[in-house]
């Protein structure tokens, strides 16, 4: 934005969140996927807690349509 980088390293939905929500200049920097990068997501476990995963499992089902409504009204790329 300044003129002083030719790339940057990190996630792309919190680059873009800071961007719109944090400095008002949404779109200022774009997403280039023709240059490497890696996708990576969050995992949850537990060998001491096997019910809370499956719970969790089941919330997650059931609440899977508010999940991608709420990823869409944020600006997140992680909608199923």
């Amino acid at each position: 934005m300044q003129r002083r980088l030719d790339g940057a390293y990190a996630n792309v939905d919190v680059v873009q969140f800071i961007l719109r929500e944090e400095l008002g200049l949404p779109g200022a920097l774009q997403f280039q996927p023709t240059l490497p990068y890696t996708s990576s997501f969050y995992r949850l476990s537990s060998t001491q807690h096997p019910a809370l995963i499956d719970t969790f499992d089941a919330w997650l089902v059931d609440n899977g349509d508010w999940l991608d409504a709420l990823r869409r009204l944020r600006g997140l790329h992680g909608a199923r």
